[in-house]
């Protein structure tokens, strides 16, 4: 995989989309909208959290839920 687009000042709606989804797959799908904004801000793509999860729901992004197992 090359990598994420570099995103200028103003990120089109796609090309935010399709960063959101390498960050995602990136964490092996089991990161939320938080780490994935935060991924994002150190990056430099300044967005508010609440875009970053709309655009995760309206892709389908649902992080997997990581189960511990217990000793028996």
């Amino acid at each position: 995989m090359a990598g994420p687009p570099s995103p200028g000042n103003r990120t089109s709606r796609d090309e935010l989309k399709s960063i959101i989804a390498y960050e995602f797959d990136h964490s092996e799908r089991t990161c939320c909208y938080r780490r994935v904004h935060a991924a994002l801000r150190r990056k430099g793509t300044v967005v508010d959290d609440e875009l970053v999860r709309r655009r995760m729901r309206e892709v389908g992004l649902m992080p997997v839920q990581v189960k511990r197992r217990r000793a028996a």
